[in-house]
């Protein structure tokens, strides 16, 4: 889900040391409260809904994390993406990514 909204791969070399990892530097940009500013940029404005971006990279965040035990069920990564069951809010939750 973060390679296709971001448009990068999951590890860019020639990218500057924080950039490397895409989980990385997306959860610095979630940290730091500029996650849309990780979009890809050919992805036109008027398409970009900031709510479901949040939504996506978010939910991919929770995917990414390092212990199996604390990734969410695909049933729940389904319900976060399909609006029936909210994500966690507290940024300590993505603290294993």
């Amino acid at each position: 889900m973060m390679e296709i909204v971001c448009g990068r791969k999951a590890i860019e070399p020639t990218k500057p040391p924080e950039e490397i990892s895409l989980v990385n530097w997306v959860l610095q940009g979630f940290k730091n409260g500029d996650l849309l500013q990780r979009c890809d940029t050919r992805i036109s404005k008027e398409e970009l809904v900031a709510r479901e971006v949040f939504l996506v990279l978010k939910t991919a965040l929770l995917c990414a994390n390092r212990s199996a035990e604390a990734r969410p069920m695909i049933k729940k990564v389904f319900q976060y993406l399909d609006g029936t069951e909210s994500l966690p809010l507290d940024k300590s939750f993505f603290n294993g990514v």
